[in-house]
């Protein structure tokens, strides 16, 4: 039997999708997964569940204790609130709905051991759910270069990072450094508790997050912008094979 993979879903105006769909003038928002995350579900072996992003997440546990693990999506920046701190202005669009949504079902899964693998935004809110900080923009707090891609194809390698020697992370990719393709302006600060910081660029900015139990993984990069891909795609098999 296929595993079944809650995906959560980003919260955004309909401006996004314009060119797509154009209802005219309003505030509608649009709950919406980029179908590439289903699509490596699917090939790993799993079968998806798409889920709502709603502020009060209590009646979701129904269908949260079906899903045999989680993956958690990217989206738009996390809210500074969130983890104890005022806006700079560098942040873009923030969405505290869905920020205290996706935490709510993380912790929903941390906290009964099921698998999550979280990328991009997913890690940086999976790092807040348990207490830990981000910076809002690493250009400026960090002095480092920008890592926000532009301009760059989305599929293709920017960077390297340099995985923990023991980590589960070096464990699904069988290296200790792999190259990926991050494409943020935010990134983790400090480590929410229970979780270690296990690969960073060259730059020193942190790439990956462990936490408790069998499979509790969050990449900053894009692993599902590169399938099919015989590197990158070890991660989804690994999850969804921790997820049976």
């Amino acid at each position: 039997m296929k595993p079944l993979i809650a995906i959560t879903s980003s919260l955004d105006s309909q401006d996004i999708l314009k060119e797509a769909w154009d209802r005219g003038p309003g505030s509608h928002l649009l709950m919406h997964v980029n179908e590439t995350y289903v699509r490596c579900v699917v090939d790993a072996g799993g079968m998806p569940i798409l889920l709502p992003t709603l502020e009060d997440t209590e009646g979701l546990e129904r269908l949260l204790d079906l899903a045999d693990g989680l993956l958690v999506t990217g989206g738009a920046d996390v809210d500074p609130a969130s983890y104890g701190e005022v806006d700079s202005g560098l942040c873009g669009p923030v969405s505290p709905v869905q920020d205290r949504s996706d935490m709510s079902i993380i912790r929903h899964f941390v906290e009964r051991g099921r698998p999550v693998l979280a990328i991009c935004r997913g890690m940086q809110v999976m790092d807040v759910a348990f207490g830990g900080t981000l910076y809002q923009d690493v250009v400026s707090a960090c002095g480092v270069a920008d890592h926000s891609g532009k301009g760059m194809d989305a599929s293709g390698v920017n960077h390297d990072v340099v995985l923990e020697e023991g980590s589960l992370l070096a464990s699904v990719f069988g290296t200790s450094s792999l190259a990926v393709n991050s494409f943020h302006h935010q990134a983790v600060k400090t480590a929410g508790a229970g979780f270690s910081i296990t690969a960073r660029s060259a730059d020193g900015l942190v790439e990956a997050i462990e936490g408790p139990g069998q499979f509790t993984l969050g990449v900053q990069w894009h692993p599902e912008k590169m399938h099919p891909n015989p590197v990158q795609d070890k991660l989804f098999a690994a999850f969804v094979e921790a997820c049976r």
